[in-house]
């Protein structure tokens, strides 16, 4: 009776293991399908929790943000600019379909995205 429970154990460790190692849908490089009014062009949502927002000017990301799971489909972002860091933003990235998403700020659109490929 107790090796029962201790395969039993063991095998709900390995699936909690195994499915917490997981990426979130959200995870990946997003790239605007138009342009927006913050100007973002690229989100980078990083395996780790850590994510970066890029605008068109320059090469240096705009916002930088720590992100957690809302559910399978939604992230929250907790982001701020280098130049005021005393002052968070708060945003929502939406999955909506395999290769698309939404990111809003207090319920509203900031704009679209579409997922592409890491570069190796």
């Amino acid at each position: 009776m107790n090796n029962s429970i201790l395969k039993n154990l063991f095998l709900l460790s390995t699936l909690a293991l195994i499915a917490g190692c997981s990426p979130h849908s959200g995870s990946g490089i997003w790239t605007a399908t138009s342009e927006n009014e913050p100007g973002f062009t690229k989100i980078d949502v990083q395996y780790e929790g850590r994510a970066d927002i890029y605008s068109a000017t320059g090469e240096a990301a705009v916002r930088h943000c720590f992100w957690g799971g809302m559910s399978p489909k939604q992230l929250a972002l907790d982001c701020t600019r280098a130049s005021d860091t005393d002052n968070p933003e708060h945003y929502r990235l939406t999955v909506t379909q395999d290769d698309s998403a939404e990111l809003t700020r207090n319920q509203q659109l900031i704009g679209t995205f579409s997922r592409q490929q890491r570069s190796n």
